[in-house]
């Protein structure tokens, strides 16, 4: 999360290193997400809506935060739901 959050901040030679840890963490939390989508499915998309947005995709980044919401809802932390809506905002 955080590497994609500092990705707009970051100078055009350390974006490529940013994305990078980004696409480390999307696919660590994919195969958390699997094994324990309770605890793990809303942050694996609300990582991959933050990918969307840093990639420029921002219609698909808005609907991942919605998805991302309504799986923290259900029976996620409610720090999960806190952070989906101040991303999604």
């Amino acid at each position: 999360m955080a590497a994609a959050m500092e990705y707009g901040k970051a100078a055009p030679d350390e974006r490529a290193e940013l994305a990078a840890a980004v696409d480390d963490v999307v696919s660590r939390l994919e195969r958390w997400a699997a094994d324990c989508p309770a605890n793990f499915l809303s942050r694996y998309q609300l990582v991959l809506a933050e990918k969307a947005r840093i990639e420029g995709r921002h219609l698909e980044a808005l609907h991942l935060y919605d998805h991302a919401l309504a799986a923290a809802r259900e029976p996620g932390p409610l720090h999960s739901e806190a952070l989906a809506f101040e991303r999604g905002a």
